[in-house]
């Protein structure tokens, strides 16, 4: 099959197929925070520990299930309750 990241408390995201590794082998996984966007239907399940308004952008710091811990930046004004 093709090749993905498999974290903690479920998280599978798929990876480019280009990439040499082998089937098990650890790796980091690292997203860039202003590329990471909401979605009801997909995605990550995140609880939010933190919500940080920096002017221009909104700063959300979260745990997945796992425990690893997310940080997305927003342009966009979101409602986080």
């Amino acid at each position: 099959g093709s090749p993905s990241f498999r974290g903690a408390g479920g998280i599978s995201v798929p990876l480019a197929s280009a990439l040499s590794i082998r089937n098990g082998e650890p790796v980091v996984l690292g997203i860039r925070p202003e590329h990471l966007r909401l979605s009801d239907d997909q995605g990550i399940p995140v609880t939010v520990a933190v919500v940080e308004p920096t002017g221009s952008e909104v700063q959300l710091i979260g745990r997945t299930a796992g425990g690893e811990e997310i940080v997305a930046n927003f342009r966009e004004r979101h409602s986080f309750t």
